[in-house]
């Protein structure tokens, strides 16, 4: 059990230590980390696995970002770099949850499903 134990905590500390080094100083959106833990129960094990890419919306009637988050250790295992959204696009088994984000600090996320 203890060798387990220790083969799960070695395998979610190197998925943290990609993250970090992955992220820099770049953080979740608090509002979004929120929608994700309500409305799909996400853990925070589960969080580590997600990453997102902003792109601003600016219309006359409002500004916004779309969010897209998909899973990047399943896109760094694949060596796939994923920089913009567009990318997402060439690869859209890694995108898991597209919304947006509006400037009221208000969240719309909704999960893609997969076919």
């Amino acid at each position: 059990m203890v060798n387990k134990f220790k083969a799960e905590l070695t395998k979610i500390s190197a998925q943290l230590n990609r993250f970090l080094a992955r992220t820099g100083n770049k953080q979740w959106p608090a509002n979004v980390l929120d929608m994700l833990e309500t409305k799909y129960h996400l853990l925070p094990k589960d969080l580590l696995r997600l990453w997102y890419i902003r792109h601003r919306i600016i219309t006359s009637k409002f500004n916004a970002y779309s969010i897209f988050i998909y899973d990047w250790v399943k896109a760094y295992d694949l060596n796939v770099s994923i920089k913009e959204y567009i990318d997402l696009y060439k690869y859209p088994d890694l995108l898991l949850y597209k919304g947006y984000i509006f400037s009221s600090g208000e969240v719309s996320i909704e999960e893609i499903r997969k076919n």
